[in-house]
């Protein structure tokens, strides 16, 4: 679910169509749609997010991952502010 000031709303990166779920991409900037296309200026912005881990492949895991392996990251969420 995507709000702003409780309100629904939809997502939208550069170049996309606003949709109600998103999947996020490397290197365009994402926003929340106010009305057919505009930018949305608010007080609170709030969206569910789902996080699904990729592990890297058989070369760059050095073999096959077992059940026993070690494992063991982080994620930084990084959410840069615009004003216009």
């Amino acid at each position: 679910m995507v709000r702003v000031d409780g309100q629904d709303t939809k997502l939208f990166y550069a170049g996309s169509v606003a949709n109600a779920q998103m999947t996020m991409h490397r290197n365009y900037p994402h926003g929340w749609e106010y009305n057919y296309g505009a930018d949305n200026s608010a007080k609170i912005f709030s969206a569910d997010l789902a996080i699904t881990p990729t592990l890297a492949g058989f070369t760059g895991m050095k073999g096959a991952i077992t059940d026993d392996a070690q494992i063991n990251g982080s994620v930084t969420l990084s959410l840069p502010l615009r004003f216009n």
